[in-house]
């Protein structure tokens, strides 16, 4: 009783808070995908209970899996894996674990009543038990410059796939990673909406390899 009424509450805050960057951060990576889609469907429960027919190309996990009591974590891949359809995937957004940790012990006032860090070896091994399996795992930034907030992208292990060789472009592909890796200031580059985040050393660190 004390969580729902702890969430009866959260949710008029959260309400009054609006949209924020957050928000836009979670909608950036799927944008691309979903946008041409008028078949999305919203329904409301608890995750580890409700029950939904059917199966579907991307199920999302927006600050979720942090709010679930880890031990739970097992049932809750396994009743994720059932909904995707073959080719489909998983995308989760949670709070780097570390940060959250540091939460814990300097601003515990700013967490949930329930808000634990999850670990990759954890959530690998919930997911692989279940028949998923990580694709894409980033951190990035959303409140903060040292990346509090990490995105993963999960598929079916039994979904069919073929792999290709792709060697058109592949000279041109080096020499423009090299050139951002030479040029970006950032340790942790901003969200790009729509497409991965990648992590490339900074400037200072890139010319330090030069004598």
């Amino acid at each position: 009783m004390a969580i729902r009424d702890f969430y009866d509450d959260y949710v008029g805050r959260m309400v009054a808070v609006g949209i924020n960057d957050r928000h836009h951060a979670i909608v950036g990576w799927p944008r691309d995908r979903l946008a041409t889609f008028r078949n999305i469907r919203f329904a409301a429960g608890d995750v580890l209970e409700i029950e939904i027919d059917g199966v579907f190309d991307v199920v999302v996990l927006p600050d979720v899996i942090e709010h679930i009591p880890i031990d739970s974590h097992p049932r809750l891949f396994r009743r994720i894996a059932t909904w995707l359809a073959p080719g489909g995937f998983v995308l989760l957004n949670y709070p780097n674990p570390l940060f959250l940790q540091w939460l814990h012990e300097n601003k515990p006032e700013a967490l949930q009543v329930i808000d634990q860090p999850v670990h990759a070896d954890g959530l690998l091994a919930s997911s692989y038990a279940a028949g998923l399996y990580l694709d894409f795992l980033q951190t990035y930034s959303i409140w903060t410059r040292e990346g509090d907030y990490i995105v993963a992208v999960m598929k079916s292990l039994a979904a069919p796939r073929a792999f290709t060789n792709e060697r058109k472009n592949s000279l041109l592909k080096r020499v423009r990673g090299r050139f951002v890796r030479l040029l970006w200031r950032d340790a942790v580059p901003p969200l790009d909406m729509g497409r991965h985040p990648r992590s490339v050393p900074t400037q200072s660190a890139a010319r330090r390899t030069h004598p």
